[in-house]
């Protein structure tokens, strides 16, 4: 658990169990922010929740974005993606095209390695779409005979036999 205390006598607000909380009469403040990057420097594998609250994300996020922040700072090379996203130049001279590079061929390596960082993969990205649109893949890349066992298929006469 990481606890924010002012003056080590206010309780603030803390991390525990993938939830962090502040005190109603701290929050808007930044307090989260700092909590989660503070336990992110740490290492705490604390941090995994299945739901966020909307501030719980935006916390999440400006924690994301004051990392991006220092690393840049330091000189320290980003994802691609976190230049655009927080309006960020690149350290003078990087490659950034070797860099994206780079993190795709890691990401593909780790893909062959491991079923579970695809299903992790897959369930980002279908977890973006809204239910059409999940039909619409499923009915692509799934076959005929388990389009009808999950009831999806896109020809109604073909009825599933067990």
């Amino acid at each position: 658990m990481v606890l924010l205390s002012d003056d080590l006598e206010t309780f603030i607000g803390g991390i525990g169990t993938g939830m962090t909380w502040v005190d109603p009469e701290f929050r808007g403040r930044g307090c989260g922010k700092h909590m989660l990057l503070a336990a992110l420097e740490e290492g705490s594998t604390l941090l995994s929740p299945t739901f966020y609250s909307e501030s719980g994300y935006a916390n999440r996020k400006a924690a994301h974005r004051l990392a991006c922040d220092r690393a840049n700072e330091a000189g320290l090379t980003l994802d691609p993606e976190n230049y655009d996203r927080y309006g960020l130049s690149p350290v003078p001279g990087a490659d950034m095209e070797a860099v994206r590079t780079a993190l795709e061929d890691d990401l593909v390596q780790r893909m062959l390695d491991d079923p579970e960082v695809r299903r992790e993969i897959a369930r980002d990205r279908f977890g973006k779409l809204d239910v059409l649109e999940r039909l619409s893949v499923a009915r692509e890349v799934l076959d005929d005979d388990l389009q009808c066992q999950l009831g999806i298929a896109a020809d109604k006469t073909t009825a599933f036999k067990p």
